[in-house]
């Protein structure tokens, strides 16, 4: 996940259909009263293990 500069916020998720279903269900129902999620788009990739992640400030 990551701040883009033109305000949106980027994140790459990997799992199964349902997962990542469920990951939408709650995106779009927003994870904390702050955090409003106006709009949505996804678009899906080949699946890719990741053997590392990152935090990017």
């Amino acid at each position: 996940m990551r701040n883009r500069r033109d305000g949106q916020v980027e994140l790459i998720a990997t799992g199964s259909a349902d997962q990542l279903a469920q990951l939408v269900v709650q995106l779009k129902r927003g994870l904390t009263p702050w955090i409003v999620v106006d709009r949505l788009s996804v678009t899906p990739l080949p699946l890719h293990k990741f053997s590392d992640f990152q935090i990017i400030i």
